[in-house]
């Protein structure tokens, strides 16, 4: 099955899983490509349980890679803003997609940006790292081999609570004020984030 059938099979399980057995009122794909700022506004504004499920960008045919429609709640910004103040102009993100993504975990190992960090620091001694993932262990493991140069929380993350998925949501955000970001393979995380803002991505595979 091809890569963009098989996303196609699982936004379609997952669609229904959401308005069938947990009774969301679910926007999907086609929708989210078509519809105007203003119209989401609206439907979201009159559903009481809103899922939005796509793989297209919003707002796809009205503007290519918009996010300045989505805005983090104060209290997340403020939270965004203490995790970037030691930013600097050569600020570098690092995803390390883990969990139970396989193909990440095969095709973009932790020694590839293990080397991509080394070599970035050989070039320029004033750069630093942020560094997202999901697995605590790879961020400590660059934090212990880096040092001062790696940023990065180490909190449990989950995608199964609402603090787990305001963190993920922190580590767009943080990512996506970069100045360039590598990230993995066939991470939508690693996209959006660089999308948001427009910056390089650099995505780390190997063969």
């Amino acid at each position: 099955m091809s890569k963009d059938k098989y996303i196609r099979l699982m936004l379609l399980i997952s669609s229904e899983l959401y308005k069938n057995l947990m009774h969301y009122d679910v926007f999907d794909s086609i929708e989210m490509a078509d519809i105007s700022p203003a119209d989401l506004t609206s439907k979201v504004a009159k559903s009481r349980r809103p899922f939005l499920i796509t793989n297209e960008a919003f707002y796809s045919k009205i503007k290519p890679n918009n996010y300045d429609f989505f805005q983090p709640i104060d209290e997340l910004e403020h939270q965004i803003e203490e995790r970037t103040s030691g930013f600097n102009e050569y600020t570098i993100g690092i995803h390390i997609r883990r969990g139970d993504h396989k193909k990440s975990i095969l095709k973009s190992p932790l020694s590839l940006f293990e080397t991509v960090v080394s070599n970035e620091i050989d070039i320029n001694s004033k750069v630093n790292f942020y560094v997202a993932s999901d697995s605590v262990r790879d961020k400590q493991y660059l934090s212990d081999r880096f040092g001062s140069h790696i940023i990065a929380d180490f909190r449990e993350t989950s995608r199964h609570n609402s603090q787990g998925l305001q963190a993920a949501l922190i580590d767009l955000y943080s990512l996506s004020r970069c100045c360039k970001i590598y990230g993995s393979y066939w991470s939508s995380f690693s996209r959006v984030a660089a999308d948001i803002s427009g910056i390089e991505l650099i995505t780390l595979t190997q063969l």
